[in-house]
């Protein structure tokens, strides 16, 4: 039998620190899990509490034995995370009288969420918060938010996209505003950030779509400067 992948600390006052059914195998090793900085990736029994704070409170993952191999097979992830990230580029942000634009940061989640349903109204308010705090830590992203009325988001593209010549293109992927203050320029503020951020990245083109059947979103591209590169239809079905 190893020793070195298991420990228990029975003098702690908190032992065991985790509701458990045989508190003889608990162990003590990993006091503070090492896989909690993955987020929703680390592969535990986790929630997040409505302000957005990950709870590992019902997680037995790293206080037993024969975790110990999965709990060190993800380690590589964390030291990833560890490593020094390169500086976020410098670009200037539009001014807009009407609502401040800015980029949106760790904390921002559930704001963004709100106006991404919004815009995207069948997804889930909750699993988009999680999926826009996995987004905000990528380097290839970017979202902005206009006060509390509108926000952008935007991605370098490195595989083909339609019209363009250059890689990595920058993409609009998302813009909203809500309706009562369209007409003010904040949707245009919120993509010169987002043009400017893919300027900043080395970019030479910025790049969108929008559907057929949404004729202001499409006034809106070529308002904004937008040229018309292609027109599909998109097929599916089932295996």
């Amino acid at each position: 039998m190893s020793h070195y992948d298991y420990f228990q600390n029975r003098e702690c006052e908190y032992f065991p620190c985790h509701t458990c059914g045989d508190p003889e195998s608990f162990s003590c090793l990993f006091c503070y899990c090492p896989l909690y900085a993955l987020g929703d990736q680390c592969g535990g029994s986790f929630t997040y509490t409505p302000e957005g704070v990950k709870d590992c409170s019902g997680c037995l993952k790293p206080h037993r034995r024969e975790n110990y191999g999965k709990i060190m097979e993800k380690m590589t992830q964390v030291l990833a995370l560890a490593k020094k990230m390169p500086e976020p580029p410098h670009f200037p942000l539009p001014e807009c009288p009407a609502a401040p634009i800015r980029r949106a940061a760790a904390g921002d989640e559930a704001a963004l969420a709100r106006l991404a349903c919004a815009l995207w109204p069948e997804h889930d308010e909750r699993e988009m918060e999680q999926e826009l705090r996995q987004l905000l830590r990528t380097p290839d992203a970017a979202c902005f938010l206009a006060g509390d009325v509108g926000f952008a988001q935007c991605q370098l593209r490195r595989d083909y996209v339609e019209g363009t010549g250059s890689t990595p293109a920058g993409y609009l992927e998302g813009i909203y505003v809500a309706q009562a203050h369209r007409g003010q320029g904040i949707a245009s503020a919120l993509l010169r950030a987002c043009e400017n951020w893919a300027a900043a990245m080395g970019c030479t083109e910025f790049a969108s779509d929008c559907g057929l059947d949404n004729p202001d979103s499409q006034k809106f591209h070529e308002m904004q400067g937008f040229t018309e590169a292609n027109r599909i239809v998109c097929y599916v079905k089932p295996l």
